[in-house]
């Protein structure tokens, strides 16, 4: 049910407003045209007169509406695929994982230095060293996380990353 406002009759020789803003109508079944309830009645005058229904809580929306809910649809799409193709957005969990492997990154870069110092430091460095040429691979690895030379201070496991920064710098040097 929809509520009547207005009711306006037209006809050639008279014009009624009547006003129905407190009744409650079924208007459904009145065909429409050009946005407002049309209807044939019979007022006051016996002949056939146009009959004009507004309804009162109808909001008119602009015929540009949906073409711009479209586009802005649309260029929302676009601009997340260039975005994130192009643009170098990245998600969240992409984002942490990059900053994972930047500071493991800095954390090997700022401990390399140690990791020799302690090389050439050990008492049996000599030994170590050229079981270290001699090892091949991942073992070269094994061996410095065995010496204890890529554990950092205050921890008590060693470092992978270290300890392949360190193997890189003690074949270098």
């Amino acid at each position: 049910m929809a509520r009547i406002a207005s009711v306006v009759f037209r006809g050639s020789s008279h014009l009624e407003r009547l006003d129905f803003s407190r009744v409650s109508a079924d208007v459904s079944r009145i065909p429409n045209a050009c946005n407002n309830f049309v209807i044939r009645m019979r007022p006051r005058a016996q002949s056939c007169a146009l009959v004009q229904v507004k309804i009162g809580h109808i909001m008119e929306i602009p015929t540009w509406t949906k073409p711009a809910v479209y586009g802005a649809g649309a260029g929302a799409v676009a601009l997340a695929i260039v975005g994130f193709t192009w643009g170098g957005w990245v998600t969240g969990g992409a984002a942490q994982k990059m900053a994972e492997s930047a500071s493991v990154a800095a954390v090997t870069s700022a401990m390399t230095p140690y990791c020799v110092a302690q090389s050439k430091s050990d008492p049996r460095s000599i030994e170590l060293l050229a079981e270290l040429k001699a090892a091949q691979g991942y073992n070269r690895r094994g061996v410095i996380e065995k010496a204890g030379w890529a554990t950092p201070l205050g921890t008590e496991k060693p470092n992978t990353e270290l300890a392949r920064a360190c193997d890189a710098a003690l074949a270098a040097g």
